[in-house]
């Protein structure tokens, strides 16, 4: 086939083939309108869907050489869509403040585009500049100026298809305001914008009810909701909304980053499948739609597709060649991996210290000129392989570019801050508190009681889940923190004022912004400070500051 690998000539190709050929023979969709072509009547309906991408450029061009793959012989009409989280995650979304990433997706041609939290990143400016350039309709519900009813987006999007009306539905976590609180305030900290948690389900049945009077034969909804429980908004999550909503046929499913396809009950009794393609295309969605209406749907592992579009490859070396001087700068070498993992691939830097998350701390602390830095483990977004580290594996650690800030904090604060923090442990939590120069234990036994006030000043009913905080010394020993006691700490303004995650450091004196960003300290702690000799070997493992009783 002109312009495409093929897929190999084993016993992978004949399944993967079987799967992208037997719902199109099999399916046909009817008329749903009058006026329609014969010709669209008589075609199948394919659904490719992605999810938390991520900013995993090379994926993009299998996606896509799937999809051309499947759209070939002109029996389905394919529509292509994407549940959020594409902006950040990766260099080159960090270097272009997400333009690159439009630059691919306009590449691969989407048709239909919901928000993910991270497309907040960059703040609402940015985020509505890029989506106008963005040549894909956009949906949330959700998302509006505070005070108004009127979503920034649309709250549906209909393409036909098929001779039947599809309707799209895009949503975005409200943990968002949270998480990403910085971009929906002003300089002065007045909130701008809202994605409504005390009436998500609400929002969303108005946007169902709306499309289907509108003529949709079908509704799916593009969900940045995730299936687990919210940090802030415990229904504030895909299943609860699917059992208290009605007429939505599909949830395309983000912000978990696991892999679903299964099928949970709405407020009639009906079960609606919840699909989710996992993470940076770790497999590629495909939906179908009978003529009677029934649904179909599989997740094609990326490591079996070889199909591959010429002009998303054209785009992407256009990328890569124009920034390669700058990415692949080197900057130091190690001799074992850097993880944010632990023994079993889970994210341990978000219920538990990593050698990764130890030395991004470190360098905070010694480009800072402070003993103790703190840094949530949602900050630090992927591991370093051993070898040559080069600027692109920094900016695909710490692809924020926050400033790092010194604040002045008392140890009452800093261990409220670090019980904060662990509210949820063990489940992962991008709050989670790393840290260097100083070492502490959770004790995940105890319930978490914590309360912030509106002046975010911590309490907590009972027994601390926090404790045996302690400092570390000139001489290499600890000593018990004294919560009266001032201590300088280094951290970036989002963990220290511009996030809600740790809201209680809030109250701190500033006494330096913007030392540098935080990408920044990165990078000059390797070139700097470990360049001569390569990263030590006390970074071949975490060093024991963090434990968790379980």
């Amino acid at each position: 086939m002109t312009g495409m690998d093929t897929i190999r000539m084993d016993k992978l190709k004949y399944m993967i083939l079987l799967l992208l050929s037997a719902p199109l023979a099999t399916v046909t969709c009817g008329c749903s309108g009058e006026g329609l072509a014969e010709a669209d009547v008589a075609k199948s309906v394919v659904v490719m869907y992605d999810n938390d991408v991520h900013c995993e450029f090379d994926g993009y061009r299998h996606f896509a050489g799937l999809r051309d793959a499947i759209a070939a012989p002109d029996t389905a009409d394919v529509l292509t869509v994407s549940s959020g989280d594409f902006l950040q995650g990766g260099p080159y979304g960090a270097i272009s403040s997400g333009g690159y990433v439009v630059d691919m997706m306009n590449a691969v041609g989407y048709d239909v585009v919901g928000l993910g939290n991270h497309e907040f990143d960059y703040g609402i400016p940015r985020l509505q500049e890029l989506m106008r350039r963005l040549e894909a309709s956009v949906t949330c519900v959700n998302l509006t100026a505070v005070g108004s009813s009127q979503p920034l987006y649309a709250s549906y999007v209909i393409k036909k298809a098929g001779g039947r009306r599809i309707a799209f539905i895009g949503v975005v976590t409200p943990e968002t305001m949270y998480s990403e609180g910085h971009a929906f305030k002003d300089a002065e900290g007045m909130r701008l914008y809202d994605l409504h948690p005390g009436d998500l389900a609400d929002c969303v049945q108005q946007a169902v009810d709306a499309a289907r009077k509108d003529g949709a034969d079908h509704v799916i909804l593009l969900s940045h909701l995730g299936e687990e429980e919210g940090y802030n908004y415990k229904d504030g999550y895909s299943i609860p909304l699917i059992a208290s909503t009605t007429g939505i046929d599909v949830v395309l499913d983000a912000h978990s980053h696991h892999q679903k396809n299964e099928r949970h009950t709405n407020a009639e009794g009906k079960r609606v499948l919840m699909l989710n393609t996992g993470s940076r295309f770790e497999s590629y969605g495909k939906l179908w739609i009978g003529r009677d209406g029934t649904l179909g749907a599989v997740n094609i592992p990326a490591s079996e597709v070889a199909y591959s579009s010429e002009k998303v490859c054209s785009q992407l070396e256009r990328i890569e060649r124009d920034n390669e001087l700058l990415m692949s700068e080197p900057l130091c070498t190690s001799p074992f991996c850097l993880t944010i993992d632990g023994e079993d691939g889970r994210r341990a830097l978000r219920n538990g210290e990593t050698n990764l998350a130890d030395l991004v701390c470190d360098a905070y602390a010694s480009i800072a000129g402070t003993r103790i830095a703190l840094c949530n483990g949602g900050g630090i977004r992927t591991s370093i392989a051993a070898g040559r580290i080069t600027y692109r594996d920094v900016l695909a650690v710490s692809p924020f570019e926050n400033e790092l800030c010194i604040i002045r904090a008392t140890g009452q604060q800093l261990m409220d801050a670090l019980e904060m923090a662990s509210r949820l442990c063990p489940a992962e939590t991008g709050a989670f508190m790393q840290c260097a120069g100083i070492r502490y234990t959770i004790d995940t036994r105890i319930r978490n009681t914590l309360a912030v006030s509106e002046d975010n000043v911590l309490s907590v009913q009972g027994a601390r889940r926090v404790r045996d905080v302690e400092v570390l010394q000139d001489d290499g020993t600890y000593k018990p923190l004294d919560p009266a006691a001032m201590y300088d700490v280094a951290v970036s303004e989002y963990v220290a004022f511009t996030g809600d995650e740790i809201r209680v450091l809030r109250p701190c004196q500033l006494l330096v912004r913007g030392v540098v960003t935080d990408t920044e300290a990165l990078c000059r702690f390797f070139k700097e400070r470990l360049a001569a000799d390569g990263v030590p070997d006390r970074y071949c493992c975490p060093q024991g500051r963090i434990t968790v009783i379980r």
